[in-house]
């Protein structure tokens, strides 16, 4: 188990100790002046365990102790916003720089050269390509060090050409098996022999040279036949010393570097070691002779004691001063072998620095005295290789700050102190590229880093960007997602782009070459191509082989390489080895395994993105946690039920709502403004005063609750008692006028299937009917009222109100119709009745409340839009509908349905007329065009209806036929209007088409 979980177990421990003494004394002190009343007492005694706690929780957190779990919550953070993203919540993705791309070395990459880890001679077009005055990227970036020789090795193209040419001159020559020998001793393992077989291979060539006049006496082919073909092996034995057939990757990797001006590789280092040894510890007193000994052993690895291995890491933190100082000569000199090691270190340390600040000198900065200790220290930065170093646009160390409890990376330092300088971090160094930063606008400050005058390339728009610092100087990265997710930053392979590369670069060979020859003679082509240097010569020649082939792209392939190439104009190229067994893996918040290049996309786009994690302030974490315990501990004192287990259950509801609460707060923050607001430990805050607080309202409260339980039960019914016992004044017949929506239904023609029934057949019909019906209504937030036979009475917002009645009541209302026309193919497939109900649904102002008799009653509603809501239901057999609201409802569903106006009535009791509408659809499922065509029909017929226009109305009605056929609706307004003109109605009837009007309008 590590640290921070006894860490955890320890505040538990402490929390649940020290609360209930605290408790107990403030009974004590002041039980006399608490209120009799057990709820009174309650309130006051949860707010004071709430804030108990929350003051031992503060004080643990800025004394240090629980600040080790900042990271794991950090952790919970990033994997949640992550499964946000997946499921589909756009607005918590992370924005990702278009500007940003991998360029991976995988296995296909590695397949295809042949070579492990990978040749960096495979660099060199693309380089070249893609320096500033061609393509012109931003960087090309090399996200692994490149400080060993990777020295001479033969190209195979070259070799095979070069053997081909050797055995057909040496057949020519009548000395073959030398030749070939010669050969084989240049491309056999190591790759290259060496420069030395230049001339012995240049002595059998220059028997080429023979006089004319001799060579028909010796038997050799014309001289002009000869020089053509081989003239360009003297040439290349005489000038190119090898280099084309074994290439040095280190000159071609710095000519390319320096002639794009926008490589980038990094640096690596090493870790400073912590511990409590100074140079001078190791010249006196009794850590002397444990350094000489250490010095003297024959191995360099460390010691696996304690204290000599923190003296080894002491000695390997020396910089060179601090060796000079061992070697110091002064009354404590050490001895001459010690001394001849650690001069050994100075030197090489020292070569190591000479060739850093040669490479890096224009890219590290002096160390302010603010940030001397407040940095990340490095023990050592080793330079890239010397022969590439140079010609570099820049370099930076590449490496992460783990976390040393579990190894995960979460951060990077911008810049690194080292030989009392600073050193940047090549993320910072990419985004001072990028931003056109120069060194003189960079401060360094404990907390921030400022990159002053930052101008963005896309926006044009200049501002100083702040990188916000953790305490120890590190940057937190804001992780984008994980690595199989390849839309965060956009992947290319490294062999395609080399071919894409070359495939350019050989087509624009060709096209010169068959631009430039036009009109020439055979022997004027033969000496342009002398002419060409010897890696032109090579491109000509494949360059045609691929076009006798048919193999060479065309024009219309080149200008689309050209444009894939070209839109990585102004790009952060990051080339990584992510290959089996050449990547680096490690954890990340996100997942255990995350190839480290993705550290450098992630870490750039944080800074160039603006996408900074702030961590809140200790003060504010302070004051979360005194209101989430106050808070807590005096909610929970409020709630009063019919048992302490039942108060328990409230009281853990309301911890997980507090819960619910501050993770959404927290994942909000995070998630929309990279706001890190803590968690966990608020999380632990709250559990511990839902327990703290159930622990002592279990032993006050007991017993009057199971007694007042008994009480209520005495005279009310189950269904009510929860709401009694909290709220004992809800024990009256009163009510209040409220405005919700209430729904009834009725199953059609019931009564002549009941009695087709057997009494046991129609209780279990009726029930599965009952039931799933009741589901859908509670699913709404619905409150049942009752069942009256086969009819059933919801009401929606009431007694809780919720803004959405109206639309919960007819979605409930469009998923029951749904629900049971899925019923019906069963009831079907099983031989059973099949049920069909009608659905009516009112809202407006109703009495609500308790009714019944004194010691019996039940929740409800009455009043005449009650009543109304029953008409609505009933009436559907008159307009032919099974799912029949009123304007009202309609008014406040918010456009969450689609409906269709059957009528405008006037109900008896209330003042207005009312339109009645049928519910189609919902409004995110829509309807098809012909019903929507329909619909507008009908809806101009009622119109011409209401205008008592007779003949039109029904011609209009009837046109509704073309689109929805056998449209029962239409059928039964055409009967009315049929009936009005028959026996047109009163003055009564012209209010309805003003009120109609009222509501179009």
């Amino acid at each position: 188990m590590d640290t921070s979980k006894f860490a955890l177990i320890g505040v538990v421990i402490l929390a649940l100790a020290v609360a209930p003494g605290l408790v107990f004394l403030f009974n004590k002190v002041f039980g006399s002046r608490l209120p009799n009343r057990i709820e009174e007492r309650n309130r006051i005694m949860g707010f004071v365990i709430g804030l108990v706690l929350a003051i031992e929780f503060s004080i643990l957190y800025l004394a240090g102790p629980l600040r080790t779990f900042d990271s794991f919550d950090l952790d919970l953070k990033f994997r949640t916003r992550q499964s946000l993203t997946d499921s589909g919540i756009k607005s918590f993705d992370v924005p990702t720089s278009e500007d940003i791309i991998f360029v991976d070395i995988d296995d296909l990459t590695l397949d295809w050269e042949e070579t492990f880890p990978d040749d960096p001679r495979y660099y060199v077009p693309i380089i070249k390509r893609l320096g500033k005055e061609q393509l012109g990227a931003e960087a090309v970036v090399f996200t692994f060090e490149y400080s060993r020789d990777y020295g001479r090795r033969v190209v195979p193209d070259s070799a095979d050409g070069f053997r081909i040419d050797l055995q057909t001159m040496a057949d020519t020559l009548g000395d073959r098996a030398t030749m070939v020998d010669n050969l084989d001793n240049i491309t056999q393992p190591p790759g290259l022999a060496g420069p030395d077989q230049a001339p012995i291979i240049a002595e059998k060539l220059d028997q080429l040279l023979t006089p004319e006049d001799q060579r028909s006496r010796l038997k050799l082919p014309a001289l002009d036949t000869v020089t053509k073909n081989f003239q360009w092996i003297l040439k290349f034995l005489d000038e190119a010393d090898l280099n084309d057939l074994a290439p040095n990757r280190e000159k071609a990797l710095r000519d390319a570097s320096a002639e794009a001006g926008n490589v980038f590789i990094i640096n690596s280092s090493k870790e400073y070691l912590p511990t409590p040894y100074v140079a001078g510890d190791m010249k006196s007193g009794p850590v002397r002779d444990i350094f000489i000994e250490i010095i003297r052993r024959p191995t360099s690895n460390r010691p696996e004691q304690e204290k000599q291995g923190m003296i080894y890491d002491a000695y390997q933190n020396l910089n060179a001063d601090g060796l000079e100082f061992l070697l110091k000569k002064d009354k404590n000199e050490l001895p001459a072998d010690v001394r001849k090691e650690i001069l050994r270190d100075l030197t090489e340390k020292k070569s190591a620095l000479d060739e850093l600040h040669k490479q890096a000198g224009a890219y590290m900065f002096d160390l302010p005295d603010r940030v001397r200790d407040r940095y990340v220290r490095k023990r050592f930065i080793e330079p890239v290789h010397s022969a590439v170093g140079e010609a570099l646009a820049g370099m930076g160390i590449g490496s992460a700050e783990f976390t040393a409890k579990d190894g995960t990376l979460r951060s990077v330092a911008p810049a690194v102190v080292y030989d009392n300088k600073l050193y940047p971090h090549i993320d910072l160094l990419l985004a001072m590229e990028y931003f056109n930063v120069k060194k003189e606008n960079v401060e360094f400050y404990p907390r921030r880093v400022v990159l002053k005058n930052a101008k963005h390339p896309r926006t044009g728009k200049t501002r100083d960007i702040v990188i916000p610092l953790t305490a120890e100087g590190a940057m937190i990265i804001n992780w984008a997602g994980v690595w199989a997710d390849t839309t965060t930053f956009e992947h290319r392979n490294l062999k395609n782009l080399w071919t894409k590369v070359r495939q350019i670069q050989l087509y624009e060979a060709w096209e010169k070459f068959t631009a430039d020859t036009q009109g020439m003679s055979d022997e004027q082509i033969a000496q342009y191509k002398l002419d060409l240097s010897l890696e032109q010569q090579d491109d000509l020649d494949m360059a045609e082989l691929l076009n006798q082939s048919e193999a060479l792209i065309d024009k219309k392939q080149a200008d689309e390489y050209r444009k894939s190439m070209g839109s990585l104009q102004g790009k952060i190229l990051l080339v990584g080895r992510t290959a089996v067994g050449t990547a680096e893996i490690n954890p990340i918040p996100l997942e255990p395994r995350y190839h480290f290049v993705g550290l450098h996309a992630n870490a750039v786009n944080t800074i160039i993105s603006g996408l900074f994690i702030h961590n809140i302030n200790p003060g504010l974490a302070v004051v979360l946690f005194l209101v989430l315990g106050m808070s807590l501990g005096f909610v929970g004192g409020l709630v009063h039920t019919k048992s302490s287990f039942l108060t328990a259950g409230i009281n853990f509801v309301i911890m997980i709502v507090f819960a619910v609460v501050l993770f959404s707060v927290t994942i909000s923050a995070f998630g929309l403004y990279n706001f890190a607001i803590p968690f966990l430990l608020p999380l632990a805050l709250i559990v511990l005063t839902f327990l703290a607080v159930f622990l002592y309202r279990f032993v006050t409260e007991e017993r009057e609750k199971n007694k007042m339980k008994g009480m209520f039960s005495t005279y009310v019914n189950k269904e009510v008692v929860d709401s009694l016992i909290d709220d004992p004044a809800k024990l009256r017949l009163g009510g209040e006028w409220v405005e919700c929506t209430v729904f009834f239904s009725d199953v059609a023609g019931f009564t002549s299937i009941s009695e087709s029934l057997t009494p046991e057949e129609l209780v279990v019909l009726l029930n599965e009917y009952l039931t799933a019906m009741t589901d859908i209504v509670f699913h709404y937030g619905g409150t049942l009222d009752k069942y009256i036979g086969d009819a059933i009475v919801a009401i929606y917002g009431a007694p809780i109100f919720f803004e959405d009645h109206a639309k919960n009541a007819c979605l409930a209302t469009i998923d029951m119709q749904r629900k049971l026309a899925e019923m019906r193919v069963m009831w079907k497939e099983q031989g059973r009745h099949e049920l069909t109900a009608r659905c009516g649904v009112n809202t407006g102002r109703m009495i609500a409340g308790n009714m019944g008799s004194k010691n019996i009653f039940n929740y409800t509603v009455v009043g005449d839009h009650c009543e109304l809501g029953e008409h609505l239901e009933s009436g559907g057999k008159e307009y032919g509908t099974i799912m029949t609201i009123s304007e009202r409802t309609r008014e406040l569903s918010g456009g969450a349905i689609l409906t269709r106006q059957l009528d405008v009535i006037k109900y008896k009791g209330i003042p207005e007329p009312i339109g009645l509408y049928e519910i189609l659809a919902k409004t995110e499922e829509g309807i098809p065009e012909n019903i929507q065509k329909g619909v507008a029909l009908h809806e101009e017929a009622l119109h011409l209806f209401l205008e008592r226009k007779w003949d039109e109305s029904i011609a209009k009605y009837n046109e509704v036929y073309q689109f929805i056929p056998d449209d029962k609706p239409t059928k039964m307004a055409i009967g009315r209007v049929e009936k009005a003109k028959a026996d047109p109605p009163g003055p009564e009837f012209d209010k309805l088409l003003d009120h109609y009007l009222k509501t179009r309008a």
